[in-house]
């Protein structure tokens, strides 16, 4: 149950969520609040935290560890067998089976979806005030970044968004940084528990193909109807639906509502 005095905020006061689906051409178009006014950490500092939370594989990485059969992986694995002790053979021993994922390899400007949770998957969103400001804080600081949404769905643990990217994509992991910190911050306030980890990790994958794109709009508007909250996505003020059948086109809108989205496969027990 939501208190009476329970009031969040990102950084300054921030446009409540439903001005931003009601009426204005972009999510991002409210408010802008500087990093001098958070009274937090430098850039580089919150990248090296949001880092050192988050090192869920690449697709790259995957690759490597599955054992696709290249030629160059089956040429390395003919030489371990045979007993040829070569330096390579030795090296690519080692990365096969290296059991931690990488840091996020973020090497292409274009689209990305991100998917983040709580940590231990906590249900700390449960209240309209705390939605509101994990999800004021995205629209800051995705314009801080330079990101354009497309699509972002807010729940009570976990949350995903559709971004493009600009020139630089490995601004992702600042952003990611910046979100979490002010988020977790006000947040650790609320509930006297300073210092508590508040998320855990997010993955991100770079959308290469149309039809991909179009799925994954498909399922990040329809997030709250999965996971049951409502019937309908456009009744559900912090996620995108209602905010892209306004301001799509309602061809564009009819093709990505036919998407199914059951072969989708994202980050989303929670």
């Amino acid at each position: 149950m939501e208190s009476a005095n329970e009031h969040l905020e990102c950084d300054d006061a921030l446009p409540h969520t439903r001005r931003a689906q009601s009426g204005d051409l972009s999510p991002q178009s409210k408010g802008h609040a500087s990093d001098s006014q958070s009274g937090d950490a430098s850039p580089q500092s919150k990248e090296q935290s949001s880092d050192s939370q988050c090192g869920d594989a690449s697709p790259h990485t995957r690759r490597v560890q599955s054992g696709d059969a290249s030629p160059q992986s089956k040429e390395h694995a003919s030489d371990r067998q045979s007993g040829d002790a070569s330096p390579h053979s030795k090296e690519y021993a080692v990365i096969s089976s290296w059991p931690h994922a990488p840091p996020h390899w973020l090497f292409t400007p274009g689209i990305y979806m991100v998917t983040a949770s709580t940590y231990k998957k906590v249900r700390l969103l449960n209240t309209p005030a705390r939605l509101d400001l994990v999800q004021n804080c995205l629209f800051q600081v995705a314009t801080e970044f330079g990101w354009s949404l497309e699509a972002w769905a807010i729940l009570v643990n976990h949350y995903h968004f559709v971004g493009r990217s600009p020139d630089d994509p490995r601004t992702l992991r600042r952003l990611i940084g910046k979100l979490h910190m002010l988020t977790a911050k006000a947040l650790n306030v609320l509930d006297g528990t300073p210092g508590r980890k508040v998320w855990f990790q997010y993955w991100d994958s770079l959308i290469t193909y149309e039809r991909s794109y179009l799925a994954r709009l498909a399922y990040v508007h329809g997030n709250p109807v999965k996971h049951g909250l409502v019937r309908r996505a456009t009744d559900y003020p912090w996620c995108s639906a209602g905010w892209f059948i306004e301001h799509a086109p309602g061809s564009f809108v009819e093709t990505v509502r036919r998407l199914k989205t059951d072969r989708v496969v994202v980050p989303d027990d929670f």
